[in-house]
């Protein structure tokens, strides 16, 4: 929704008119079950995922984007996972012939490249969307160990025969170093599955299972025990042709793997299997008011009913127990039971698009006081109040404007604001250099960065406002000075705008804090 204001003033600068860099990661490659996905790189200190940078996926096509205001140049970036849980590693790709990632030292790391104001499509975790960087699974060193205590027959070696060996036979012989009946062989093997079972004397005698063995399975007609080898392991001591330990007792549960209260645990089935659906699931949900606000799920009478009954609903690790606020985006929502029965349904939170206001100078003052300026917005929810103010605080029209800076603060429908400043010049006189710079992080915690593009030449004053015009703060930047870092703990959450100028040049921003 876009509605124009017929307003007036002078040179932009501000946040909501600066380019956009467009982000867009198809997460195909994706490690599985993750949670959130966000960009980052050096110009924001290699953050962690924050509401300006996590990135979302409205349509839920798998391709999650966000949009960054105040990046310059060359942009150098890449994509992580649940704060870093994961991240990219595109060196193979880089190795391998790849330019999506030129920032690399082909070996250690392998960081994207574009420009400002640009869109970038890209795959997660690789250069050309083939999936290529799926590392190999680890390998690691096995000890198997098998105890012959209760074999009644005769024997001479413990042999240990699988796929990882060729079935080999006699070749990879088992010993009992302390006598207790308990053979052992340490074997590197690589990651994967392998299949295995013990024999004795060769192939003189050899185990034999029955299909559905809980330590076996069938691969290509045969029944054999199975590991899935992901690192180092010290396997349990076995029985001969046995599944768990010699002597024993019986675990008794649920054995069926379908069942609601399966227990991988038990090795005896006593008949408590429990099969069928989850507490039913009934909610409502809230978009958020604003672009970067908050939306809710609220469970209803009747699923609310069931968490007396033992009931458990969660939505990733946290707990719904009647509402819960979540930041837009689609969610799976799951409802235990009491009896380990499950069941889920998706729900979306929205959100409008980012409210943006920009001004556009039509006329100069001509030193009455007759300067014209107007302002566009965009996003949000209509109906639009827009409110011009001098830097005194004062409103102002935007059909009558003197010389100076002003600020122009939009309300929406719901409540939601945003802002944007210009300077109003004065036909006759040289206008001022516009100081070019950035500030971070936005939304502003408990320190507001200012790094300005080029030094300063002379010493400038630096004026932080609120949204009303009231001066918050006021200090100075003094010449060849580029940084400047300003303590904002103390400040109330709003919108603000700070003015930098000199003789020579001056720049105004908005942020929020």
């Amino acid at each position: 929704m876009k509605q124009l204001f017929s307003l007036a003033a002078g040179a932009l600068l501000a946040v909501g008119v600066q380019a956009q860099t467009t982000f867009n990661v198809d997460m195909t490659c994706a490690p599985e079950g993750f949670e959130n996905v966000f960009v980052t790189g050096p110009w924001c200190g290699w953050c962690a995922n924050d509401a300006y940078n996590t990135m979302t996926d409205p349509d839920g096509d798998g391709v999650y984007t966000v949009e960054v205001a105040e990046l310059t140049g060359v942009v150098e970036y890449k994509y992580a996972i649940n704060g870093f849980a994961d991240q990219e590693n595109l060196v193979n790709d880089m190795v391998d012939g790849a330019s999506c990632a030129p920032v690399t030292d082909y070996s250690g790391y392998a960081n994207r490249q574009m420009d400002a104001g640009s869109v970038a499509n890209d795959y997660y975790g690789t250069c050309d969307g083939t999936c290529n960087d799926t590392p190999p699974l680890p390998g690691g060193t096995v000890l198997f160990r098998v105890d012959m205590s209760e074999y009644a027959g005769a024997f001479g070696t413990v042999n240990l025969n699988g796929s990882f060996n060729g079935w080999c036979g006699a070749c990879a012989t088992m010993t009992d170093g302390d006598g207790d009946m308990v053979f052992e062989l340490p074997v590197d093997l690589p990651g994967g599955t392998v299949e295995y079972k013990f024999t004795l004397d060769g192939w003189t005698i050899q185990e034999e299972f029955m299909d559905g063995d809980p330590c076996t399975s069938t691969i290509d007609g045969y029944i054999n025990r199975t590991l899935d080898v992901t690192g180092d392991l010290e396997l349990p001591v076995v029985c001969w042709n046995v599944c768990t330990a010699c002597n024993v007792e019986p675990v008794p549960g649920c054995t069926d793997a379908a069942a609601c209260n399966y227990d991988a645990a038990a090795t005896e089935d006593d008949g408590s299997c429990v099969f069928g659906d989850g507490p039913a699931i009934e909610l409502s949900t809230m978009d958020a008011p604003c672009f970067d606000g908050m939306g809710s799920v609220m469970l209803d009478s009747l699923s609310l009913s069931t968490i007396d009954e033992g009931a458990v609903f969660t939505i990733g690790a946290d707990t719904v127990s009647g509402f819960l606020e979540l930041m837009p985006g689609d969610y799976t929502l799951v409802g235990t039971g009491a009896d380990g029965c499950a069941s889920d349904t998706m729900l979306t939170i929205g959100a409008p698009d980012e409210l943006v206001i920009e001004l556009t100078l039509i006329s100069q003052d001509s030193g009455a006081g007759d300067g014209q300026a107007e302002a566009t917005v965009t996003g949000g929810t209509p109906d639009y109040n827009v409110v011009w103010n001098n830097m005194t605080g004062m409103e102002a029209n935007p059909d009558s404007l003197s010389g100076g800076l002003y600020t122009a603060v939009v309300t929406d429908a719901n409540g939601c604001t945003a802002t944007a400043s210009l300077t109003m010049t004065v036909d006759g006189i040289a206008e001022f250099t516009a100081l070019e710079g950035s500030l971070f992080p936005v939304p502003v915690t408990d320190a507001l960065n200012v790094r300005l593009a080029t030094p300063l030449n002379s010493t400038a004053s630096v004026d932080i406002r609120d949204v009303q015009g009231r001066l918050i703060e006021s200090t100075q930047m003094l010449p060849n000075q580029q940084l400047l870092v300003l303590d904002a703990a103390s400040w109330n959450a709003g919108v603000y705008t700070i003015q930098i100028s000199n003789e020579e040049a001056r720049a105004s921003w908005s942020f929020v804090k």
